[in-house]
This record gives structure tokens, sequence and C-alpha cells, in this order.
């Protein structure tokens, strides 16, 4: 899990929120507040129901980790939507995931 690498590498306290055991708006506002905090975040993708095949169409590899490097609400024609901005782990910058 990212949150025991994180708590080795840094000696900090680090938490895990498992995604099923909340629903997304407080999943987001967690995030948005650690981010606004500018704590450390990572998000992984895997483990869930999703196959590869739809992490893939989505842009993620599933059972990997990600750096969240941000957390925006931003405008559109649809409403208020919620982004997360993803560092993936071969290094590269910019991978925009909705949080749904």
């Amino acid at each position: 899990m990212s949150s025991e690498a994180l708590r080795f590498l840094t000696g900090a306290p680090c938490a895990a929120v498992n995604h099923d055991s909340i629903d997304d708006e407080a999943l987001y506002t967690m995030i948005k507040q650690a981010d606004d905090r500018n704590y450390i975040i990572c998000a992984s993708a895997g483990k869930g129901s999703l196959s590869k095949e739809e992490y893939s169409s989505i842009g993620l590899i599933s059972d990997h980790s990600y750096a969240v490097i941000q957390a925006k609400e931003i405008s559109t024609s649809k409403g208020m939507e919620k982004l997360l901005q993803l560092r993936n782990p071969w290094g590269h910058l910019g991978n925009q995931a909705l949080l749904k």
C-alpha cells in the first residue's frame, strides 16, 4: 500500500482510506483538504470492480499507485466537475481522471 511506503520513507504519520467505505463526495472533500494543506497524497488503481481494460480506457494502469498532484473543481457546461491531476508510475505528468 502507498501509505505503508510513505510511512517508511518519511517517518510521518499516514492514513489509508478505502474508497468502498466512504461516499465520493466525502472522499473528494478529504482529498481536497489534504491538497490544500500540501500533504503528500497517493491513490491506487486496482483491486476494485473495474477490469484492466476499463482502467486503461480512462488512462490508468490497474494495480499501480499514483501521486495526486492537485485536486480541482471546475465549472463545465454540465455543471461542476471534480478533477484529480495524477502523476503516473512511469513519470509523466498530466493524467487527468474524474473522481466518479
